[in-house]
């Protein structure tokens, strides 16, 4: 019997994110069970580096859910994103004899020839259709039409490769299944954005740890999407290096004196007392906001260029304005630097996902907003993942003890393949000495026979009759 119970879990630089959740009749996710816990020791800007951190994460994870939940994982949807993630444009064409109906099967052919369109060191994890041309016609659904030729333009959506492989073998370690792989960046902006935003044109900003990811939707798709390897964490170590501090006295500084765009919070030059640090030491207030605006500048003058210069989009296409989220967009004055620097004026920021959730406890449930990602796949996600007994008893259990006729079984046969080992090591080594001799006894016999053609040409030397003699 059917539970509508989904298990996703979201990958992110500073904590991996895990929900078991109810989708209810109303619409509203009933989450059964949540956890989040530290990553920063198995992943770095949203990649996996160490899939046996990561393996054991999930392991420890989903034990806990399931002991909350009462319900057996079988698979979980993940959510990814992360540096490299970007989208790629590509065009796929047929051209017929003549006039012909486009019939789904030709408009699957052209999919999948899209799917499988070769990007070095990249792997496709989504794609957006934009449009199909045929002739002078312009649709989203091409078939039944007449055309003696169809173009298909995709928004191809890539990743690493390798961030892939890393993923899947994290997963495939902690024996649990993927039910698909979520970009989700694009599902959580798909949650967040309205439709009249994404028609209109609209930037979409997340503003990560260590990360921000600039996504563009207009005609209510997606147009463009990047990912800039700057985030909040960079603000953080910049005054951990400058100042000489520790990482938590260098974020209470950041959440306490931080601003974007320092004009905009002080029209006039107001004299501060100093900034006293943990050690005693007093550093000038001016140079520690220095630090962070400079960080920021950084940061949103690369958001401003991707959006301007890389997508192509100036700010009367983006009649929807800017949609801003994520834990560094909380900092003072953002707004005041995305205007001055992108020169877009409609500012929406978000903290929430406009998600009804129900949970009883605890109450502040996603107060910070660090599961957004992760309901957003919920919300979408449409295979069962849990049931009332696991389907793959294997999962997380422990090996069997071996008998102790099956540990002598195992002796004699390491005993066995040592032994071969041995012989073929010897045999190789035989191989090898036979064919040096082979070689010496070659070049051995090679000199034999220069010395003799060279003792034979000097013998006709001192032999044969110069033509004095011959006189």
């Amino acid at each position: 019997m059917s539970q509508n119970l989904i298990a996703a879990i979201e990958i992110g630089s500073q904590q991996v994110s895990a929900v078991v959740g109810r989708k209810e009749p109303d619409g509203a996710i009933n989450v059964i069970a949540a956890e989040q816990e530290p990553s920063a020791k198995f992943i770095q800007r949203g990649r996996v580096f160490n899939p046996d951190l990561m393996s054991q994460c999930v392991k420890g994870m989903i034990g806990k859910l399931e002991a909350t939940s009462h319900k057996a994982i079988n698979k979980v949807y993940v959510g990814v994103g992360g540096i490299g993630l970007h989208t790629v444009l590509n065009k796929v064409v047929r051209n017929f004899a003549e006039t012909t109906k486009v019939t789904q099967d030709i408009v699957d052919s052209i999919l999948d020839e899209n799917r499988s369109c070769k990007i070095p060191d990249f792997s496709i994890i989504d794609v957006q259709t934009l449009e199909y041309k045929l002739q002078t016609q312009s649709l989203a659904d091409p078939v039944g039409v007449m055309s003696n030729r169809i173009e298909g333009n995709f928004l191809n959506i890539i990743v690493p490769s390798v961030s892939l492989e890393q993923l899947d073998i994290s997963f495939q370690a902690a024996k649990l299944p993927i039910a698909e792989t979520i970009v989700s960046p694009i599902q959580l902006a798909n949650t967040i954005l309205t439709d009249a935003e994404k028609l209109s044109g609209c930037g979409f900003i997340d503003m990560g740890a260590q990360s921000t990811t600039i996504g563009i939707f207009e005609g209510k798709l997606l147009r463009y999407l990047a990912v800039l390897p700057l985030g909040g964490d960079n603000v953080t170590r910049d005054l951990m290096t400058v100042l000489s501090i520790e990482q938590q006295e260098a974020e209470d500084i950041k959440r306490r004196h931080g601003a974007a765009f320092i004009e905009a919070v002080e029209s006039s030059p107001v004299a501060h007392d100093d900034i006293r640090l943990q050690d005693g030491r007093s550093v000038p207030y001016d140079k520690v906001v220095d630090i962070i605006e400079s960080r920021m500048a950084e940061i949103l003058l690369n958001v401003a260029h991707i959006i301007k210069v890389e997508a192509g989009y100036t700010p009367d296409r983006l009649i929807g304005g800017l949609v801003v989220t994520g834990g560094a967009s909380n900092m003072s004055a953002v707004d005041k630097a995305l205007i001055e620097y992108t020169h877009i004026r409609k500012l929406r920021f978000v903290k929430n996902a406009p998600l009804t959730i129900r949970r009883s406890k605890p109450s502040n449930f996603n107060i910070d907003g660090t599961f957004n990602g992760v309901l957003s796949i919920v919300a979408n996600a449409t295979e069962e993942c849990c049931s009332d007994e696991r389907q793959n008893p294997d999962i997380f259990s422990e090996p069997q003890q071996p008998t102790p006729e099956e540990l002598e079984q195992q002796r004699l046969e390491q005993e066995r393949q040592e032994q071969e080992r041995l012989e073929k090591e010897r045999q190789e080594q035989e191989r090898l000495k036979q064919e040096e001799k082979e070689r010496r006894r070659n070049r051995f016999g090679s000199l034999k026979r220069v010395l003799k053609n060279g003792l034979d040409n000097l013998g006709k030397v001192f032999t044969e009759p110069s033509d004095d003699e011959e006189d």
